[in-house]
Formats: structure tokens, C-alpha cells, sequence
């Protein structure tokens, strides 16, 4: 199966680890991999993120390591490293009443070209504390891609654990109840070329 689905505890946390070790080899192999896929995609951006050590409903124990490891772990097959690297991200379901935002992805994208999703999502990086936030990075992430603040969120409430193995992916899924209408977004970064309303 490829996706397990897990209900969040309220008390949902993340506990901090250490830093992923890879052997100098596969090391190499994959930095060598990054500057030739960097070379042709100038989007992608090498950012430090973190990836599960282990989880249940109530906590994510993590490590962290460069994006560029996960990237091309998905893309080369090497058995000391395949499969050891599970992403940490986050996905808002932004709420009004019984309305659901969801976005089009952009074809300027490295994932889910073209598809519909919620809004907003992303890997979890490193704050400027040095820790991994899932709370903190949603906030982000609703400015980055709606362009508002997150002064228009009411609430955030962990709602489900999402395991896709095989993008190798752990998403924490929060609803964010929000005090505008939704019609109030629009589409205007090169993540989501389109805006949509669900009514429940």
C-alpha cells in the first residue's frame, strides 16, 4: 500500500534529533547527481530539511540532512541510501465554514505538476532557532503561497499523519480555520497557477 493514514494526537510534537549520516561515497554520488540536475533546473534549492526517524500519533522524532540527499535519492538507484530518507513536510486544508481551499499545482513545479492540492504545503526546513516547526513552517508557507499574512489564520489543529512510501514523504496535516472569506485568495506565485472553493 502506498499510503498510511494516522489521526494526530492534539498534543502532536516534533522531538529533535541529530544530523543524517551518509558514507563519503554515496556522498559524492549524489552531490555529483545535485549539480548536474541544478545545472538544468535552476528552481531547485538545496535547503537543509528534516526527514522522520521514527513517529507515531503523537510524535515525529527527526534528523536532518540537504534537500539535494532526498532529491536524489528519488532519482538513483543506490542501496545503502534508498529508502532511508523520509521527508518531514506539511499540508494546510485552509477552512470557512463548510468551504475548502484547494490550489493547481504549476507546471514550474519539481512535484505534482498539474494536480490539485491543498493549500499550503512544503517541506518542513530549519527555522532560525535550528529546530524543525511544523507550526512555524505552515504560517510560512500560507504567506509564501496565498501572498497574505498569517495574521488571517484563526486556528492550526493537527489532524492526520499521511506516510507516502513511495515518495518517501511523512506529511503532517493540519486544518487552518481562517477569519476571511476564500475568496479573498488568489493564485499569484509560481507554485499554483489556479485557486479553487470546495463546498463541503
Amino acid at each position: 500500500m502506498r499510503f498510511e493514514i494516522y489521526k494526530a494526537s492534539p498534543n502532536f510534537k516534533l522531538q529533535e534529533g541529530s544530523e543524517f549520516k551518509i558514507s563519503d561515497r554515496v556522498r559524492k554520488k549524489y552531490d555529483e547527481y545535485w549539480d548536474s540536475e541544478s545545472k538544468m533546473n535552476p528552481h531547485l534549492f538545496d535547503g537543509t530539511l528534516f526527514y522522520v526517524n521514527q513517529f507515531d500519533s503523537n510524535t515525529v522524532r527527526w534528523v536532518y540532512s540537504k534537500y539535494r540527499y532526498w532529491y536524489a535519492q528519488k532519482n538513483i538507484n543506490t542501496e545503502s541510501l534508498q529508502g532511508q530518507l523520509t521527508s518531514l513536510a506539511v499540508t494546510g486544508i485552509i477552512k470557512k465554514g463548510n468551504q475548502l481551499l484547494l490550489g493547481k499545482r504549476s507546471t514550474q513545479v519539481t512535484q505534482d505538476k498539474g494536480l490539485w492540492d491543498f493549500v499550503p504545503s512544503g517541506g518542513i526546513s530549519q527555522q532560525e532557532s535550528g529546530k524543525a516547526d511544523y507550526y512555524a513552517q505552515l504560517k510560512e508557507e500560507f504567506q509564501e503561497e496565498l501572498g497574505v499574512t498569517d495574521g488571517l489564520i484563526s486556528t492550526i489543529e493537527p489532524l492526520i499523519l499521511v506516510l507516502d512510501r513511495e515518495d518517501k514523504v511523512l506529511d503532517i496535516v493540519c486544518t487552518l480555520t481562517v477569519k476571511c472569506d476564500l475568496s479573498h485568495f488568489e493564485a499569484t506565485n509560481s507554485e499554483y497557477d489556479d485557486f479553487q472553493i470546495l463546498n463541503l
